[in-house]
């Protein structure tokens, strides 16, 4: 995951560049020995087929590309070295500072947040006067300044970014006396849509839900994973 601390520090960018190459030299190693060996404990195996999903990801067609913070040439040949793959199947590398790097991935996963925020609240506008949520994202999605990605209402985004990435661009920004008040609004949106799918159970069945049992579709926060994180 990516350190917004680099945000607020100037490290020396040489010493730092050579401190992070030795590092992920040592790390894929220590990927590829898992990769090759696929016998192993339990949870060995489970931390292959992450890696392998991983890795699958950079074949993935929605993938326009790759972002790469660098800071020295040797790290740029390196990586353009190591991507070289990617740029003949026509997704492009796109350099850039270490600090813009870092700040392009929180900005993403804060943008993709705020889509999901205003959709669960025009949801609940729309129960409110009587239109039909579905019919309205299919709607703006046909826009193609819009699109349909990540227009779906639901009980609020989740998993083992969006929140934290959110959380940690606000704090960044209110330490430099900059306040985001757009992301404070999505982040309290999607901690009242929590509340959403109690309170319509409770109106619909009472208070007491003493010997109820509900099932719950899809509580991971995307498909093919398990993790059920914020």
């Amino acid at each position: 995951g990516a350190d917004l601390d680099l945000l607020g520090s100037r490290p020396d960018a040489d010493h730092a560049d050579q401190e992070d190459e030795r590092s992920h030299l040592r790390n894929a190693r220590s990927v590829q020995r898992q990769i090759d060996d696929p016998r192993g404990e339990p949870q060995h195996r489970a931390d292959r087929r992450q890696l392998v999903g991983a890795i699958g990801q950079f074949d993935d067609e929605d993938r326009r590309g790759s972002l790469l913070g660098c800071q020295s040439e040797r790290g740029r040949e390196v990586m353009s070295t190591l991507y070289a793959g990617l740029v003949r199947s026509g997704k492009p590398i796109h350099f850039m500072d270490n600090r813009s790097a870092e700040m392009t991935k929180y900005a993403s996963n804060a943008m993709l947040a705020t889509r999901i925020s205003f959709m669960n609240e025009m949801a609940l506008l729309a129960e409110r006067v009587g239109a039909d949520i579905e019919n309205v994202r299919l709607g703006i999605g046909s826009d193609p300044r819009i699109g349909f990605s990540f227009l779906y209402s639901g009980c609020g985004y989740g998993g083992s970014c969006f929140p934290k990435d959110v959380k940690a661009l606000i704090h960044t920004a209110e330490e430099s006396g900059q306040p985001l008040q757009v992301l404070r609004a999505v982040e309290g949106a999607n901690d009242a849509q929590k509340k959403v799918l109690i309170d319509k159970i409770v109106r619909r069945f009472g208070e007491d839900l003493a010997g109820r049992r509900f099932g719950l579709w899809g509580l991971a926060f995307k498909p093919n994973t398990d993790d059920m994180r914020e």
